[in-house]
């Protein structure tokens, strides 16, 4: 009997012990599964900031869902068409070293397209914002051919853009929304403005990005209010904006949810190839009938030295004088260096043109290369580059701006175009705008109440976009403001 009891206190203590370790067991399994999936079986990657609760660097961010892979194929070097025209931007490195390069989706996207999107919504995050938002240009330049290459190389994840993300309401503005990861959805409603409140109204939706993957956006009639309005929605926020870009201030009007992109291309001719300011110039060809033919080539940048506009003409050669057969304008993008070993500068360069023609548009890829005051240029495929001559190269020199306008019998002022410069930088408000850090640039010359101007442009930079600030002129009468709300020019001295 006393044997029995100690058996069945022996069997109850060892099942005492068992009991406790399988509770151990599933305590610790519950603890590991709360670690592993943040406290339940829940996706990570499907729990906002607005659910968790946690502001500031406490939370992971956006980007932290891509995945981060060493880099291979990434390098510092950009691609440049004369060694100071970057492309792009390379995406930025994180802590450890890594770069994280792939989309969850936008299955259309090229890796290089999901690259340059996760460099863009690391920003839009870094800002803590709701999309990004960037004015490409108006419809009859952004429909060229040209213009929707150099779109794709500063927006690589718009190539093969399907087209239920191609959004196009009734006006003439083109913008890239970029929304800040894939949990924000964001609706395209018609917009209109009530006179007596002053306030934007809110009409029907006209479409919804519910994957949160960039899409393109033309509206907008009239400059006076914007006919779309926009709604992000993540969660509990909401953030809206109406989209308006202000021509003669150069940026778009965006908020603290909507903000301007972080990109170095605005479309603006503001320097030259080579930095070589002025055109390119050959009279070395006949046509058919024998005849001597000229050719002029300007070949414009934008502030980082990308490739923006094309101004083209020439004519026959008669007695000396010039007879321009043609006048032609476009675009043109680099594609890359001609061969191994090329010159970064000097080159040889590869780069493909779409030029506007009477009939229609002319497309081609040319090869350059400089050396001193000469530039030889060679077709490689597409249209010759070459009309009414049936020449596949040619060697130009260069023609500076300062003996182009000399030919022209141009020039505003009494002095040369660095004095006239000179004269309006120190107009006592211009002046002042230049100390406080911007910088002063030549636009093209345009008539003013009747007179030849000298137009120039005041731009900000602060390290990361540049901004036009204000436009000015000077004529034979003095220096003149541009009114940015009107577009009329103002004496101001």
């Amino acid at each position: 009997m006393t044997k029995s009891l100690e058996t069945k206190r022996s069997f109850l203590s060892v099942s005492r012990i068992v009991l406790a370790v399988l509770m151990c067991l599933l305590f610790t399994g519950c603890a590991l599964l709360d670690i592993k999936d943040k406290g339940g079986m829940v996706n990570p990657d499907a729990v906002s900031e607005e659910e968790t609760g946690v502001a500031g660097n406490e939370t992971e961010n956006d980007m932290s869902r891509f995945m981060k892979k060493k880099t291979e194929t990434e390098s510092d070097t950009e691609i440049t068409a004369d060694g100071d025209q970057p492309v792009r931007k390379p995406v930025r490195e994180t802590m450890d070293g890594e770069i994280q390069k792939t989309v969850s989706s936008g299955t259309w996207m090229t890796e290089t397209g999901k690259s340059a999107l996760v460099e863009d919504r690391e920003y839009v995050n870094q800002l803590s914002a709701a999309a990004g938002v960037y004015f490409i240009d108006y419809t009859a330049d952004f429909t060229s051919g040209g213009r929707q290459e150099q779109v794709k190389i500063l927006f690589p994840y718009l190539e093969n853009l399907p087209a239920d993300h191609r959004i196009e309401c009734d006006g003439d503005e083109w913008y890239v929304i970029v929304p800040a990861s894939e949990n924000w959805t964001i609706a395209v409603n018609r917009n209109t403005w009530n006179e007596n409140t002053f306030e934007d109204v809110k009409g029907e939706e006209i479409a919804r990005i519910s994957d949160g993957l960039p899409f393109l956006l033309k509206c907008n009639i009239s400059d006076l209010h914007s006919n779309v309005m926009l709604t992000a929605q993540n969660g509990n926020r909401s953030a809206s904006w109406c989209p308006e870009y202000n021509l003669y201030a150069g940026e778009v009007f965006g908020n603290e949810d909507f903000v301007t992109l972080n990109v170095m291309n605005e479309f603006v001719n503001t320097g030259y190839l080579y930095n070589m300011d002025g055109s390119w110039y050959c009279d070395g060809n006949v046509n058919d009938q024998g005849q001597p033919f000229f050719y002029n080539v300007t070949l414009q940048t934008d502030l980082a030295g990308n490739p923006t506009s094309i101004l083209y003409y020439g004519g026959l050669l008669v007695d000396g004088s010039e007879e321009i057969r043609f006048y032609w304008d476009g675009t043109y993008v680099a594609r890359g260096p001609a061969e191994y070993g090329s010159d970064e500068k000097t080159g040889p360069w590869e780069y493909e043109y779409w030029l506007n023609t009477p009939d229609g548009e002319r497309n081609g890829t040319i090869r350059m290369q400089t050396e001193n005051d000469t530039l030889y240029i060679q077709d490689l495929s597409g249209d010759s580059f070459f009309p009414y001559t049936g020449n596949d190269s040619a060697t130009f020199y260069y023609l500076p701006q300062s003996a182009m306008d000399e030919a022209a019998g141009e020039g505003a002022g009494d002095e040369g175009a660095a004095d006239d410069m000179d004269y309006v930088a120190h107009v006592p408000e211009i002046h002042e705008k230049i100390l406080q850090g911007m910088s002063i640039y030549e636009e093209e010359s345009e008539e003013i109440y009747g007179e030849p101007g000298r137009v120039y442009v005041l731009i900000s930079d602060n390290g990361s976009q540049y901004v036009r600030e204000g436009y000015y002129a000077l004529t034979t009468k003095g220096v003149y403001r541009m009114d940015y709300l009107t577009g009329e020019w103002e004496l101001i001295e």
